[in-house]
Order: C-alpha cells, then structure tokens, then sequence
C-alpha cells in the first residue's frame, strides 16, 4: 500500500490488529481521524484511514483461515486454507471490527459528497492534460508543416 506524508506517520502508528483488544482501540483511534480529516475537509485523508480500515479487515480475515497464523509450512509451501479446517476465531472477531467502522465510512456522507467532489476534479484535470496533449501535438506539427514549406 501507498502512503504519503503526513498521513504515514499520523496513521500508521494508530494501525494494529494482533488481537480484538488491540483492534478495538486501533478502529476507534482510526475512526476518530477519519472524522477530525472530515472536520478539516480532507478527503485524501479520510480515504487514507478507510483505506487502513479496509486491509486491516482484510488481513485479519486472512490471518483467521489459518488457526496457528502460519501461511507456509517449514519447506515454504502454503498450507492448505480453511476448508475443513477450524478458523481462528479471535482473528475473525478481530475482522468483524473492521469490517464495522471500514462500513461507516463507506455509508458516511461527508465522505461520499467530498468522494464525488474529488472525482469531477480529477476527471476535469484528466480531460485538461488531455486537451494540453493534443494541443502540444498540433503546435509541433504546425513547426514541422512551416520548417517543410521552409526547405
């Protein structure tokens, strides 16, 4: 995942999910962010903490299909994954956290009215390079037209 400053190192530290415990705390610091960066109109920052909230959900949901938290046995080779075995239930849990405030902040309105803002802007930008592009590409060729007339 990519990360910029100042978000990096705001977020980062508030992120961990070694038990429900932990998770608990890291969500509701997370969460926490995620409304002071809607207090302060920034977008990009809350959809860093929707972000970290989404891979923690992710990851601990992965962690849980395998009980012992091992992927890979001692010759390197993945283990087989939940099927017929026994899932780790903490780890589940602990996926059920995030999957609880990485749902709030899809629904979270201020986060879908500044989503749709930043998304017209960074279509409008788009269509400007664009437009900058084939405009950049008929001034060379009018300079080669007028050096061919030239020689």
């Amino acid at each position: 995942m990519r990360t910029f400053q100042p978000y990096r190192s705001a977020l980062l530290p508030l992120w961990r999910f070694h038990n429900v415990e932990v998770a608990t705390k890291s969500s509701k610091d997370l969460w926490e962010r995620f409304e002071d960066y809607d207090d302060r109109n920034d977008f990009v920052g809350m959809d860093m903490v929707r972000k970290l909230l989404q891979i923690g959900m992710m990851r601990t949901q992965m962690k849980s299909y395998f009980k012992d938290r091992i992927k890979y046995n001692d010759e390197g080779n993945v283990l087989p994954n939940s099927e017929g075995r026994q899932r780790n239930q903490e780890m589940d849990n602990t996926s059920r956290i995030f999957q609880k405030y990485f749902d709030y902040t899809r629904t979270h309105q201020g986060y879908i009215a500044k989503k749709k803002v930043f998304m017209r802007e960074k279509r409008n930008e788009r269509r400007e390079k664009a437009l900058e592009k084939k405009a950049e590409a008929r001034r060379r060729e009018k300079h080669r037209e007028e050096q061919r007339k030239d020689n």
